[in-house]
């Protein structure tokens, strides 16, 4: 048995949740909860739980310093770097699957892009000067391709993944651009983390909220398989570093301010020397996201 399965079989254990193996190779909750089921938990739960005030605190602008400024700064302008690198330039149309509180779309809104659309389940959300539906992106109909398409952090939480995957390859442009960030889950710096404390905490592992988890290579897979070109990627800070420091911030709340200032800290330091990094921590598997663009 290898350290992955060993690490699932763990998480299994301790959670009383079962998981399964797809044929992309990576782990989804088995059995499956049903739509409706979903839908009272992210009606009831999830956006009661999780009442975002991030308008005001993502506004450039705002943050507390320089080094944070950058921090959030850095993770939009990279890519509008592969978005240049690729043709999309800011009369391109861009959809943004998931937007949340529409940080990422504001930001572009700021810096000149002009043709933005934007999905959420959240039904009060409101964006200026976006063309925004409410409601699941899988009734989301519009007569028009788009240059650019993003999905940060929205296929782990969705029953079928490869149906968004679908939907989003068929309004895409030739030649277009799909941006997929996913959470890096099972990863070897989960595992040592984990497997070396008594009181084994798997802070990643949290159904029904996330029913997929996903590494690089099962990301990649899956969109290989439904038609896309995968071109690029890479990641962002991995946070278990600070664990495996005895930093455990899963545990004690009280270090996660801390450690946030660190990874800021650092990738203010770091500079532009920080795409190489991160791309680098990618093809070896390491990071806390699992960031992989594709061409239709």
């Amino acid at each position: 048995m290898g350290w992955r399965e060993e690490f699932v079989l763990l998480a299994q254990k301790e959670s009383g949740f079962k998981l399964k193996t797809s044929q992309y190779g990576h782990f989804m909750v088995d059995p499956m909860p049903t739509k409706e089921e979903m839908n009272e938990f992210y009606a009831k739960q999830y956006y009661a739980n999780t009442q975002i005030t991030s308008q005001k605190g993502m506004d450039i602008g705002v943050f507390s310093g320089e080094a944070e400024k950058y921090h959030f700064e850095r993770q939009y302008n990279d890519t509008i770097r592969l978005m240049d690198e690729n043709g999309v330039g800011k009369d391109g149309a861009i959809l943004d699957i998931g937007c949340g509180r529409g940080e990422f779309l504001r930001f572009l809104a700021k810096r000149g892009y002009t043709k933005l659309f934007g999905t959420e389940f959240d039904e009060s959300l409101s964006i200026d000067g976006v063309d925004l539906f409410c409601g699941d992106f899988l009734d989301y109909e519009i007569d028009r391709k788009f240059d650019f398409i993003s999905m940060h952090n929205v296929l782990e939480h969705v029953i079928e993944p490869e149906l968004f995957l679908r939907k989003a390859y068929s309004m895409l442009k030739p030649n277009g651009v799909i941006k997929i960030q996913v959470p890096n889950d099972f990863s070897i710096t989960q595992y040592k983390a984990v497997i070396g404390d008594e009181k084994k905490n798997f802070y990643f592992f949290c159904p029904p909220e996330h029913l997929h988890y996903f590494c690089f290579e099962s990301m990649r897979n899956m969109l290989s398989f439904n038609g896309f070109e995968p071109f690029y990627e890479t990641t962002f800070f991995p946070m278990d570093f600070f664990m495996l420091m005895g930093l455990d911030y899963s545990k004690d709340k009280t270090l996660g301010k801390e450690c946030h200032n660190y990874r800021v800290n650092f990738e203010y330091k770091m500079g532009d020397a920080l795409i190489e990094y991160y791309d680098q921590l990618a093809k070896m598997g390491i990071g806390r996201v699992v960031i992989i663009y594709a061409k239709k």
